[in-house]
């Protein structure tokens, strides 16, 4: 995010394949800051691929 707010040009792509906030793993305090910082990349991202199990 700090190189494109210097004003460089690129197209970003945010691959959201695997949340690191729905990780069993972790606390969910901790959870829920990855869970904002996740929102802001995919919120200033130009493109994002996800992926969902269907099965």
């Amino acid at each position: 995010m700090k190189l494109r707010n210097s004003g460089f040009r690129f197209y970003w792509i945010a691959d959201m394949r695997d949340e690191m906030s729905k990780s069993p793993f972790i606390s969910s305090n901790y959870a829920m800051r990855l869970k904002l910082h996740e929102r802001k990349i995919v919120c200033r991202a130009d493109l994002v691929r996800l992926f969902r199990n269907l099965f």
